[in-house]
């Protein structure tokens, strides 16, 4: 079914004709090397969780994160896609997951945010710099890497959401938590904005239930899989860094963030 490429960092499945389609697995875990184990069948995985999430990428103005509306106007269009796209069996991870990349070459799936630094270098209209993709850091350098400390961030249970970690007193916990580097951004004139969004992949992350063990779809969305973004993260529970050699920082190396200019 499958072999593993010349470039470790995944194992590539070619998809027969008629559907055209290629299919990667990668791991945006660990160093990005895969260990394939258990098989499961393709028409066994459970899709039903990924349809409200798909809502937020298949509805509204065009974005990054966006599949064309032209070719999927509900949710249950790109499942249906995904089904008939991916190989009748597949193998888990080390993991528990199957991360698998579809291209469908020639054909706009979606809009992406994140490219390559080759794809956006070969549209006119498009500069690229370096500089934090998130304002309010503190201007800092690490192991000689230009970016910028986050404070420490903790999920208030009352709304869900992610906040500065306060102490006892109110006052933020760790000034110091997070540090992220510099990103590539990439700015872009509108007229060149859905050329350089425009993307023949899209991204199904699945994983192994640990109450069921039924193979469930964790996310489905346009581009393809990619590691976190390279950090330096130093807190109680937390001690991170990827910032330099690791598959993060090489991806990242390659990739600019898409913006209109």
């Amino acid at each position: 079914m499958s072999e593993i490429a010349a470039n470790p960092r995944y194992i590539s499945i070619n998809l027969p004709a008629p559907e055209g389609v290629r299919t990667e697995q990668t791991s945006s875990r660990g160093d990005g090397s895969i260990e394939l184990g258990e098989e499961f069948a393709r028409d066994s995985i459970d899709f039903s969780r990924v349809v409200d999430h798909l809502g937020i990428h298949t509805d509204g103005a065009i974005a990054g994160s966006q599949f064309n509306g032209e070719v999927f106007a509900t949710p249950e269009d790109v499942i249906d896609k995904v089904k008939a796209a991916l190989p009748e069996s597949l193998q888990y991870d080390q993991y528990g997951r199957a991360e698998l990349t579809l291209t469908a070459e020639g054909s706009v799936i979606g809009y992406s945010g994140v490219k390559t630094i080759r794809e956006l270098e070969s549209i006119g209209g498009v500069h690229i710099e370096r500089a934090m993709r998130m304002p309010g850091g503190e201007a800092a350098e690490v192991e000689g890497v230009k970016g910028a400390w986050f404070p420490e961030m903790a999920l208030n249970p009352k709304t869900g959401k992610l906040e500065i970690a306060t102490d006892s007193e109110g006052m933020a916990k760790n000034q110091y938590g997070k540090f992220e580097p510099e990103a590539l951004i990439a700015h872009v004139e509108e007229p060149a904005l859905l050329q350089a969004l425009a993307t023949d992949k899209f991204t199904v992350i699945l994983q192994k239930d640990p109450e069921n063990e039924q193979p469930t779809a964790l996310t489905i969305f346009p581009g393809e899989n990619a590691p976190a973004f390279p950090a330096k993260i130093e807190t109680d529970t937390q001690q991170t860094d990827t910032l330099q050699g690791g598959p993060e920082a090489v991806y990242w190396a390659q990739h600019a963030f898409v913006q209109t200019a």
